[in-house]
């Protein structure tokens, strides 16, 4: 068996060369005596969430398909004194967008289309490049972020909105004005807010919303090409895809505390999203809500994360046959296509770095991260109600995030 301690190590240097750090800065020191038990596991990640002023977070921990860890620490409200515990719900951001692989990965085995099929076969208007015309995007391309549809963040942004009825008049609401540009409102319908953007007579549309590249020859990542996979997954099935999500994946793992929230209403059980410890968030949410909108729980998301590793080890996965299974973590892209920070490769949607797929998750008030490891049967997720809206947030989150990781490893590696 690989090491884990090895597996991580690699992904570890991606955190630790992300973080923008002074001569004064750094990452904590791990514990003097590595973690071998779950008792000294738990009092490591006490030690790391008291000293790290994160309000709270959650840990899953899966050992050969099985879960060996699965914890919360701190508090999901700190005005409230409410814990943050296994049941508690949170959004998680663009690890959502593995959830789009899955429904796609899904429709792909009831036979309503493949990677290679050309996003225009499914659309009744097509999509044309300003310049080139009819490019033939594939679904393929969408899930690998190669498509030539780009973000512009002056329409992604207010994309967000915060909901009717919260606390619309804090310090937390006017950061997320200021900062995304976010607004009272109600959701924007998926299919509306897409033809916005790229069709001509949208509002959001503009030349730049597209690459200069053909399709599959150069790498850009993109939320609203992937809403625009989740779409193509409603066209082709003719089920809303939040139903989809539903039925076909969330249902069949048993994850019934997982949904994508209407837009209107707060979910229940919600942790309180964190600019700083002194600053929540109102609830907010995103029209693009496929790419980042999926509020799920950690019991939840632990049946998803053992269904992936049982599937890829051919242990009898409930969401897909084997070579689906594989078909998510096969490399589609060239070498050297990907940023180096991100990995080696890419599968459809999943990031691919030394036999390991992983996907983070980043919104303001909230960090994600789920890591399989694809030979040996471990992963790991990770849930928290932080901010990493800023660089200064971001560097202090993934100092936080490498020390969790850290732990982990060594636990494992002990196993």
């Amino acid at each position: 068996m690989k090491p884990y301690v090895l597996n991580f190590l690699f992904l570890l240097l991606f955190l630790l060369s992300a973080c923008n750090e002074d001569d004064d800065g750094g990452i904590t020191s791990p514990p003097s005596s590595p973690v071998t038990t779950e008792a000294e596991l738990r009092t490591a990640l006490t030690d790391i969430q008291a000293d790290a002023h994160v309000p709270g977070f959650a840990i899953n921990v899966i050992h050969n398909g099985s879960l060996v860890f699965q914890e919360a620490f701190g508090e999901a409200d700190l005005s409230e004194g409410r814990a943050f515990t296994n049941q508690t719900r949170i959004p998680i951001g663009s690890v959502s967008k593995t959830f789009v692989a899955a429904a796609v990965t899904r429709a792909m085995e009831q036979g309503l289309f493949t990677l290679d099929t050309k996003v225009n076969d499914l659309l009744e208007q097509p999509i044309l490049h300003p310049e080139l015309g009819d490019t033939e995007i594939t679904i393929g391309h969408l899930l690998t972020h190669t498509s030539g549809l780009l973000d512009d963040n002056d329409y992604y942004f207010p994309g967000y909105h915060l909901l009717p009825g919260g606390d619309n008049g804090s310090e937390g609401s006017r950061i997320l004005t200021d900062l995304m540009g976010m607004s009272v409102r109600t959701p924007t319908p998926l299919p509306e807010y897409l033809a916005e953007y790229y069709y001509p007579d949208g509002d959001g549309y503009r030349p730049g919303n597209f690459s200069t590249s053909s399709p599959g020859t150069d790498w850009a990542y993109s939320n609203i090409a992937t809403s625009l996979a989740a779409y193509l997954v409603e066209a082709a099935s003719g089920v809303d895809y939040a139903e989809y999500v539903r039925s076909e994946v969330l249902l069949p793992l048993g994850m019934n505390s997982t949904a994508f929230p209407d837009g209107v209403t707060e979910p229940e059980n919600l942790a309180t999203l964190y600019w700083d410890e002194e600053t929540p968030f109102p609830a907010y949410a995103n029209d693009g809500y496929p790419d980042g909108g999926l509020v799920t729980n950690n019991e939840d998301l632990a049946l998803y994360m053992i269904d992936l590793v049982k599937g890829v080890s051919d242990q009898g996965g409930v969401l897909f046959e084997t070579a689906a299974y594989q078909t998510l973590f096969t490399p589609r892209l060239e070498i050297d296509m990907l940023p180096e920070s991100l990995g080696e490769n890419q599968g459809v949607n999943w990031f691919l770095a030394d036999s390991e797929a992983y996907h983070t998750g980043a919104d303001p008030g909230v960090v994600s991260r789920v890591q399989l490891g694809l030979e040996n049967g471990y992963a790991l997720s990770i849930l928290a109600n932080i901010d990493p809206s800023t660089d200064d947030h971001a560097s202090a989150w993934l100092e936080v995030e490498a020390r969790i990781i850290t732990v982990i490893a060594q636990f494992l590696e002990a196993r």
